[in-house]
């Protein structure tokens, strides 16, 4: 999977378009923020891989708007035959995630939806949560 199949896929799965757009401009975000991290950490992210997740986030919204669409955004990616570190990926991006014994009163299946990084470097980072710290970072 490519950032350049990613698209294809959000037409395919029948994303609405507010989402696809949406989805773009969090990749085109999320790669300046990859450009960024990449120039200051010895382990590069790799932004082929970020660019595509960014892209792919939120394709559970073509099935749910509710809290599930995390869920079944893996559920369609697993579909669609994706790698299964974007599937990990796109279903532990809700929020600021949840652990495995809420996701049970939420009647998900019982594992842990907790943030999950796409870069390849040895601090914990999500793009998400990450977005705040390096607004500072890419304007200075």
């Amino acid at each position: 999977m490519t950032p350049e199949d990613a698209p294809h896929l959000l037409h395919k799965a029948n994303c609405p378009p507010d989402v696809i757009a949406h989805a773009r401009a969090v990749a085109e975000y999320a790669r300046e923020i990859a450009v960024q991290y990449n120039k200051k950490h010895l382990n590069p992210a790799d932004i082929e891989l970020v660019i595509t997740c960014a892209l792919l986030h939120d394709i559970g919204h073509a099935r749910s708007n509710g809290i599930d669409y995390a869920v079944a955004g893996a559920e369609i990616a697993q579909a669609f035959g994706l790698d299964e570190l974007i599937v990990r990926i796109i279903k532990r991006h809700i929020g600021a995630g949840i652990p495995k014994d809420e996701a049970e009163r939420l009647g998900f299946q019982q594992e842990n939806y907790l943030s999950f990084t796409a870069m390849n470097c040895t601090t914990s980072v999500t793009l998400e949560n990450q977005n705040q710290s390096m607004i500072g970072e890419l304007h200075s």
